[in-house]
């Protein structure tokens, strides 16, 4: 769920490097709010 609203956030990418750029962003903005959120007790082993 909070993919999406983190989506939102971002601004709109102007090629497809932004497009990759924006999507590792919000990958680690994921992370650190899920780790935030479990204290820190995740499994990255994926």
């Amino acid at each position: 769920m909070f993919y999406l609203l983190l989506t939102l956030l971002l601004p709109p990418p102007r090629d497809e490097e932004d497009s990759r750029n924006a999507l590792a962003r919000l990958q680690k903005r994921a992370w650190a709010f899920y780790e935030e959120r479990t204290k820190g007790d995740v499994d990255r082993s994926d």
